[in-house]
């Protein structure tokens, strides 16, 4: 795996992690607090991130399923409002200065041309 630090992944962990609460998995399996550390060091464990570094998305319901619970997310953007009104929270991808970036989408703007994002 490539080398990568928190500081350039930690978007996306932080966001996991706040999905992850959400859908109340308060927990990592050995039942300390869920932090974004302790994702991270779940995923680092279990080969949670590709060779570049980058999470496996797969890796979530398996971190969610190991702590007893259940993850579920949009895989066809066209359907992300109705994702977020049934599941709640998704991940979006949106440009950056240096690649992507991650965020949370918790529901559409009063216009419904864009997304609210955590």
């Amino acid at each position: 795996m490539a080398r990568c630090t928190v500081s350039k992944k930690g978007c996306t962990i932080t966001a996991a992690t706040i999905l992850l609460k959400y859908h109340r998995i308060t927990q990592d399996p050995s039942g300390n607090d869920l932090t974004p550390g302790a994702l991270n060091t779940w995923l680092t464990s279990n080969d949670g991130y590709n060779r570049s570094g980058n999470l496996k998305w797969d890796s979530l319901p398996l971190f969610a399923s190991a702590c007893g619970g259940v993850l579920k997310a949009a895989r066809v953007q066209a359907q992300l409002a109705m994702e977020i009104c049934s599941t709640g929270p998704q991940f979006i991808k949106i440009p950056s200065g240096r690649g992507w970036h991650w965020l949370l989408a918790y529901g559409e703007d009063d216009s419904r041309t864009g997304y609210l994002v955590m």
